[in-house]
């Protein structure tokens, strides 16, 4: 006798969005003087998400750093120091403990673990019979240049470019890149193409987060049909039309 047919289980309505920093805690953000910025900022910004009830609603963020004890998959809750199995938390537990900075910048391979982190995250919604809002975002944030883990000078830069365009093609995640004064402006407009990168006019890690989440209602609304480089060149338009966001950037307003 054939067993009956049970139908699938619903989806829920609330659908999720997951974006995915990696930023770098190398020495030089320490030497800087930029690191109580950054931990401030990432607290502030939180602040932010929660205020805006759609990202409070639908948002999920992970961390990961590089720099301070290699590359890291740090708790964006805070609840613990170790890497947590499930790295992405709701907006409303976003409180990352204080990041420390030392060390080198295997840059590339905190993308690559970035990358990770968003196909384990992508999988755990479907598990739970949530969609993606809308294309995961992973964006970089960096004063420096990519090393590898003995900060030597590393030959990945092109695989690493070619990975990320890849997964871009396949509407797996939008790469975006945020430089602070002193970054390596080729390397990471190399890897963000050049309407993915951002080189900021002042180390201002606030202005890079701010960029991060106001990118969330252009990816939603092309998120099924535009390719990366489409949503991303309209998203600078954007960027390019407000006053304030212009005078974030290097150069000052356009």
């Amino acid at each position: 006798m054939t067993a009956p047919w049970t139908p699938p289980a619903p989806r829920s309505a609330h659908n999720r969005a997951l974006i995915t920093l990696v930023i770098d805690t190398s020495a030089s953000i320490g030497e800087i003087g930029a690191l109580d910025g950054l931990n401030q900022s990432l607290r502030a910004w939180g602040n932010d998400m929660r205020a805006d009830a759609n990202l409070q609603r639908t948002a999920q963020i992970a961390l990961v750093t590089f720099g301070h004890g290699g590359v890291r998959t740090v708790d964006a809750s805070g609840a613990t120091t170790a890497e947590p199995p499930d790295p992405f938390v709701d907006v409303a537990r976003f409180n990352p403990a204080a990041l420390q900075s030392g060390g080198y910048s295997p840059m590339l391979e905190g993308i690559e673990r970035g990358i990770e982190i968003v196909y384990a995250g992508a999988e755990s919604l479907d598990r739970q019979n949530l969609l993606l809002a809308w294309r995961p975002i992973l964006c970089l944030i960096s004063d420096g240049a990519p090393t590898d883990f003995q900060g030597r000078p590393t030959g990945r830069l092109a695989e690493v470019t070619r990975r990320i365009r890849q997964e871009e093609a396949g509407h797996n995640l939008i790469f975006l890149a945020i430089g602070v004064p002193g970054a390596d402006d080729e390397a990471l407009r190399t890897l963000a193409g050049p309407d993915g990168y951002y080189p900021l006019a002042q180390v201002n890690f606030m202005q890079a987060l701010t960029l991060v989440s106001n990118s969330s209602p252009r990816l939603k609304a092309m998120a099924g049909t535009g390719s990366a480089e489409e949503i991303k060149r309209e998203f600078r338009r954007d960027v390019e039309a407000d006053d304030e966001s212009r005078s974030w950037l290097m150069g000052g307003p356009l």
